[in-house]
């Protein structure tokens, strides 16, 4: 099935950037959403590969979320590791869910929870 094979092989992809990441998280937040009327409609015993074929869809796509987001993390830490901090000044800040969340532009409640939803 070519329909959960794009997410799928998205998620399998190694070469994945940060700058990636809200659309992995946007594309396994629509398989999720469908998820109910995937069920529904192949509910029969011959089309559990369909389903299986979801479920997998979901997990590769976590999988690459949570990688991207690692990712995303170390390279934070190593810039602000660069910037040396002067005595009276300002520390660099730590790399938080809402630092990730800026780089979209906007904030989102549905996106946090999608963002934890995966991680947990």
């Amino acid at each position: 099935m070519t329909l959960f094979g794009f997410p799928e092989s998205v998620g399998k992809s190694k070469k994945l950037s940060p700058k990636k990441m809200f659309r992995v998280l946007d594309l396994y937040q629509a398989v999720s959403d469908l998820w109910p009327e995937i069920e529904s409609i192949f509910s029969f015993e011959s089309t559990f590969t369909v389903r299986s074929l979801a479920v997998n869809s979901l997990l590769k796509l976590g999988e690459a979320f949570r990688s991207m987001l690692e990712e995303f993390e170390s390279a934070i830490q190593k810039e602000t590791s660069k910037t040396p901090v002067l005595v009276g000044g300002v520390d660099p800040p730590e790399p938080t869910h809402g630092s990730i969340e800026s780089t979209r532009g906007t904030k989102s409640l549905s996106q946090s929870e999608r963002v934890d939803g995966i991680c947990d």
